[in-house]
């Protein structure tokens, strides 16, 4: 065989071989700016394109790899993507895109990935995602659209007719979304994990989240939310953790929270409540347990009696401007162990002021502005083990202060400086 054939023979055999037998290629790194001069085999399952300096991606430029389930083109100058540039890639499973430029999602973008399930466009520049953009991603199950540029989304984005029913974990962080309305999240029943944090969110309308019975956690902290109304939260029958901190909400209607029957984690603290709210938790879910509460770095500066959820077990009320507590407000929260006041402005504890609290093992009073601890105030407090006093203004404690039952022994008691304080008789 003549010495140039045999070459050229090779050659083809070995690209054969490649083509068939590399399952991951890592292209990631080597300064690539144009994709079209970069060699993929054909039996890739996975490809890496990661830090590398690519525009665009044409269409049909993966006609060829039937067998591609894993793309990565992450940290690239990504700016246009043609239509139809996945179409021949129908078994990909994961695409991820963030740390672009990429400004619009078009209706053919991702057309044909109808086994995708991991989807990342995080930290681009997308500002516009035209109607019916994942209409082929029904079996879509991680969708992340944080740090981008969304002032809203359009009216239907996913096929009715094949919505994409095992979304579970939907990120929408970091966007310029104001407004979130009742269709966003109607065509999700299977989302467990929902993110908008540090949006310009103002309001939700009503009914919202009323197919998403699945979600576990929703988290808006960080937006510009005043009000939550009765039937904002409507539905979240399952939901666990709620974060609605550092927002500017003022009033939180009664039976707001009446569907969360499930819920172990709420945070409303620093906001601009002026009072705990009354009455926004079902009566009949009083048997459930809610793990922590945050209510601190509010406007509240009186504890009501019989305002507090009764089964809550950690209570942080601290940085509020608090400076009077009701007796008996604490006495149906025969399940709290923890309770934090410090930074308020608290001047005495009175004999009932921690009444009922028979099941409290931590308790932070410190900073606040308390001269007197009048006899017996912790008389219910038999399974205390840590108090924080110091930094107030007590210059002497009562050995009466708490029950005879409570030895010494078991607690340690941070307090003020004053030579005359005691810890316990």
């Amino acid at each position: 065989m003549h010495i140039g054939a045999m070459i050229k023979y090779m050659y083809l055999w070995i690209t054969f071989v490649i083509s068939n037998t590399v399952k991951c290629s890592d292209l990631s790194n080597q300064g690539f700016d144009d994709i079209s001069m970069i060699f993929i085999p054909a039996g890739s399952e996975k490809v890496n394109l990661n830090f590398n300096n690519l525009v665009s991606i044409p269409s049909g430029y993966f006609v060829n790899m039937p067998s591609l389930k894993e793309l990565e083109i992450t940290d690239n100058r990504l700016e246009n993507i043609s239509d139809f540039a996945f179409l021949n890639i129908s078994n990909l499973t994961d695409l991820n895109l963030e740390k672009n430029y990429l400004k619009i999602i078009a209706e053919n973008t991702l057309k044909g990935l109808v086994n995708l399930r991991d989807l990342d466009l995080s930290f681009n520049n997308i500002y516009l995602i035209e109607e019916q953009s994942f209409y082929d991603l029904s079996l879509l199950e991680e969708l992340d659209l944080n740090k981008n540029n969304l002032h809203s989304l359009p009216y239907n984005i996913f096929n009715p007719l094949a919505y994409p029913a095992n979304l579970k974990e939907y990120e929408l962080h970091k966007n310029v979304l104001v407004n979130i309305s009742a269709w966003y999240f109607a065509d999700m029943p299977g989302l467990i994990e929902l993110s908008l944090y540090e949006n310009l969110v103002e309001n939700i309308s009503d009914y919202t989240f009323e197919n998403n019975s699945q979600l576990r956690v929703l988290n808006l902290k960080n937006n510009q939310i005043k009000i939550i109304r009765e039937n904002t939260l409507k539905g979240l029958v399952n939901l666990e953790d709620l974060d609605l901190s550092q927002n500017e909400i003022f009033w939180i209607q009664e039976k707001s929270f009446y569907d969360l029957g499930q819920l172990l984690n709420l945070h409303l603290d620093a906001n601009n409540l002026s009072a705990v709210p009354y009455d926004i938790f079902n009566p009949l879910h009083y048997s459930n347990s809610i793990s922590n509460m945050y209510f601190a770095e509010n406007n509240i500066q009186h504890i009501f009696a019989n305002y507090l959820v009764r089964m809550v077990k950690h209570l942080f009320l601290g940085e509020m401007g608090l400076k009077n507590i009701s007796d008996f407000a604490f006495v149906n929260l025969t399940h709290l162990s923890g309770l934090y006041m410090r930074y308020n402005e608290l001047t005495e504890i009175k004999k009932n002021t921690l009444k009922g609290l028979v099941n409290l093992e931590s308790l932070d009073l410190r900073n606040c502005k308390i001269y007197a601890i009048e006899d017996q105030s912790f008389d219910d407090l038999r399974k205390i083990f840590t108090i924080g006093l110091s930094n107030n203004k007590l210059s002497a404690m009562s050995g009466n202060i708490f029950h005879p039952s409570v030895h010494p022994g078991q607690l340690t008691v941070s307090r003020d400086n004053a030579s005359k304080a005691t810890q316990h008789k």
